[in-house]
């Protein structure tokens, strides 16, 4: 899956897979937004919306 409309650059901060999820490291306030997802074929289009929010205190929680 080619990504045709992105508005960010992979690097470090995000991460797109194959399958459209998108990985956001190190979320900071500044993360804090809509993200939107847009796909498409020969039959149209089709966007849905994510608001991504920080509540509460942040944890750190280290993955291994």
């Amino acid at each position: 899956m080619a990504c045709m409309k992105c508005v960010f650059q992979a690097s470090s901060k995000y991460e797109l897979f194959n399958n459209g999820t998108l990985r956001v490291h190190n979320v900071e306030y500044e993360d804090v937004a809509f993200y939107t997802c847009t796909a498409g074929n020969a039959f149209g289009e089709i966007s849905e919306s994510a608001r991504l929010n920080i509540s509460g205190n942040q944890k750190y929680t280290k993955i291994i």
